[in-house]
């Protein structure tokens, strides 16, 4: 089995849709000063790098989970500004720098809004997203 033409064609017209209109969002947002309190979280859950054709007993086309990357949209709410935070290696699979796990990102978000983090999730405040006070 291998990935349809148009699954390949649709999905890269819906990451250009959605990108530009995230940015234009966040832009509209920052540019009326909404963005100076709230906190504004998008996430994907992370896809394979590959079509996996059959796999994992899958009956589908496409791509996997990734629990080795995964990504999040953070802006406003003490987050600093245009930063891109941590990578996965050259295939996009793995790791590769500043991990972040989900705990993690969970406390973050947690200590961002005001709220202890350390009373209910095991993770650490991620201090090197954070913008000036609030770091």
């Amino acid at each position: 089995m291998s990935v349809k033409p148009n699954l390949v064609l649709l999905a890269a017209s819906l990451c250009v849709a959605a990108e530009v209109q995230v940015s234009a969002q966040v832009l509209f947002e920052q540019q009326r000063g909404l963005l100076d309190d709230p906190l504004v979280v998008g996430s994907d859950f992370g896809r394979t790098p590959v079509p996996n054709p059959a796999g994992f007993h899958s009956l589908h086309d496409g791509r996997d989970h990734n629990i080795g990357g995964f990504t999040v949209l953070l802006a406003g709410g003490g987050v600093k500004a245009g930063l891109t935070y941590g990578a996965t290696d050259e295939f996009g699979f793995k790791l590769a720098e500043n991990p972040v796990y989900i705990n993690d990102l969970h406390a973050t978000i947690l200590y961002l809004i005001g709220l202890d983090h350390t009373r209910d999730v095991a993770g650490r405040v991620e201090k090197d997203i954070i913008a000036g006070e609030r770091a």
